[in-house]
C-alpha cells in the first residue's frame, strides 16, 4: 500500500517538471505501451499496463498509470469491499517506474508506436485532460474498467475509428473465468477464492475486445494494430528481462488436497457413527457451519456490494447461508420435522450441480466438489438416524 502512496506523491511533484509536455512534443518524442509481467503479490498476479511518453529533446520521460489508488482516501476499506473504490490516473518518472520492476524481477515489454506529431499530441492531450484533478479518478471494475482496459480506451478515443486493434492472435470463445485461470493456477487458494466470489456472469464468453482486461492481451492486440491502414508498431522489445521471472509462491497445502482430505475425514466419521449407532452433532455443526459461512459471504458480495462480477452467484443456492442457523440449532432441531424437511431440501439442492454439472449455469472450482459431497453425506446420515428413531 505504501508503494502507491509514494508513486502518488512522486507523480504530483513530477507534474511541475513535465508541465511543458502538455502543450509541446518535439519531433523525437515517442509514445509506447508498457506491459509488465505478473508479480508475486496478489494484487499483481495479472500483470500491469501503462503508457510511456519519452521525449529526449525536452527531457520528459514519464509513465501514465491508470492502476493507482490512494490508500488514505475516506472509507478506503469499506469502499474496497463494496466495490466502490476509486482508482486514478497518476504519472511518474519512467526511471522510478522501471526500477520497481527491476527490484521485483518482473519483465517489462515496450511497444513503441508509429505516430506522427499531431497524433502524439492528441494522445498527450487526452492523457493530460484525464490527469486533471476533476477527471483522474474512476470507479474501478475488475473485468470491465481497469488499468489495462483504460489503455485500449485512450487510443480508441484519441485516434478515432481509423485506429484498429488486432484480435486475430487472441484465443476465441473464452469465458472471463477461463481468461483469468492461468494467472491463478500457481496458487490454489487464490484460484478457489476468486472462483467462489465470481458469479455466473464470469462464465459468459467474453467479446474479444474485453480480453484486454488483461495486460498480456493488450500487448498482443497492439502487436499488429493499425492506424490509417498502416502498421502502428514501430518497434518492440524487452526493456527489463530478468533471468528469474517472479512467480507466486506455491501453497504448502493446496485447497484441493485439504478439502478432499477433510471429506475423507468426514466419511470416516460418518462410518464410525453408523457402526456405533451414535450421531456426532459436532460433525454437522462443522460441515453446515463452514459451508453456511461461505454462502453468507457470497450472498453479501452479490447483494451488498457493487461488484458486477460477483452478482448472480448460484453457489448460494446450495451453500445456503441458512446452514449457519441450522448448525447453531442442530441440537434443538435433532429428530424434529423441521430438521427432516431442511435435510431433504439441502440434499436436493446439493445434488443438482453434481448431476447436472454439464448444464449448470456456473462453472465450479474442483475444490468445491468435496463440499457438495460432504453435504450429501451428512444429509444421508441425518436421514438414516431419523429412520432409526421413527
Amino acid at each position: 500500500m505504501k508503494k502507491y502512496q509514494i508513486l502518488l506523491i512522486i507523480g504530483l511533484l513530477y507534474n511541475s517538471v513535465t508541465a511543458k509536455a502538455q502543450t509541446y512534443l518535439s519531433e523525437y518524442a515517442e509514445i509506447s505501451i508498457i506491459t509488465c509481467s505478473p508479480g508475486k503479490d496478489v494484487y499483481s498476479v495479472f500483470g500491469h499496463s501503462a503508457i510511456r511518453i519519452n521525449d529526449p529533446a525536452t527531457g520528459v520521460d514519464v509513465v501514465y498509470n491508470y492502476g493507482t489508488f490512494d490508500f488514505n482516501q475516506p472509507g478506503f476499506y469499506v469502499n474496497f469491499v463494496k466495490g466502490r473504490l476509486n482508482y486514478m490516473l497518476s504519472k511518474a518518472p519512467f526511471n522510478y517506474f522501471i526500477n520497481e520492476y527491476r527490484a521485483t524481477n518482473r519483465s517489462v515489454y515496450e511497444q513503441v508506436l508509429n505516430l506522427n506529431a499531431a497524433d502524439k499530441l492528441k494522445i498527450l492531450n487526452y492523457l493530460e485532460n484525464n490527469y486533471l484533478p476533476e477527471n483522474r479518478f474512476y470507479l474501478y471494475d475488475f473485468l470491465y474498467d481497469n488499468c489495462a482496459t483504460r489503455i485500449r480506451d485512450v487510443f480508441e478515443q484519441s485516434l478515432g475509428t481509423e485506429f484498429k486493434l488486432d484480435y486475430t492472435s487472441l484465443p476465441e470463445k473464452k469465458s472471463y473465468r477461463e481468461l483469468l485461470k492461468p494467472y491463478k493456477a500457481q496458487n490454489s487458494w487464490l484460484d478457489l477464492g476468486i472462483d467462489l466470489a465470481m458469479g455466473a456472469d464470469a462464465d459468459q464468453i467474453a467479446p474479444l475486445k474485453n480480453y484486454l482486461l488483461l495486460p498480456d492481451y493488450v500487448q498482443l492486440a497492439f502487436e499488429k494494430a493499425s492506424y490509417k491502414n498502416t502498421n502502428l508498431l514501430k518497434r518492440s522489445g524487452n526493456i527489463n528481462n530478468p533471468e528469474e521471472i517472479a512467480k507466486l509462491p506455491e501453497s504448502f497445502l493446496s485447497a484441493y488436497v485439504l478439502f478432499w482430505l477433510l471429506f475423507v475425514l468426514i466419511v470416516a466419521i460418518s462410518i464410525f457413527e453408523l457402526v456405533k449407532k451414535k450421531r456426532l452433532l459436532i460433525t454437522d455443526r462443522f460441515v453446515f457451519g463452514f459451508i453456511g459461512i461461505i454462502g453468507a459471504i457470497l450472498l453479501f458480495l452479490w447483494t451488498g456490494t457493487d461488484h458486477k462480477v460477483m452478482q448472480n452467484n448460484y453457489i448460494v443456492f446450495w451453500a445456503l447461508p441458512t446452514h449457519l442457523i441450522f448448525a447453531f440449532f442442530v441440537r434443538k432441531l435433532q429428530h424434529t420435522k423441521i430438521e427432516l424437511v431442511y435435510t431433504w431440501i439441502s440434499g436436493i439442492l446439493a445434488i443438482i450441480p453434481l448431476l447436472f454439472f454439464f448444464v449448470y449455469p456456473q462453472q465450479l472450482n474442483f475444490a468445491v466438489y468435496p463440499l457438495l459431497l460432504a453435504i450429501l453425506l451428512r444429509c444421508f446420515i441425518i436421514l438414516k438416524f431419523h429412520a432409526r428413531i421413527l
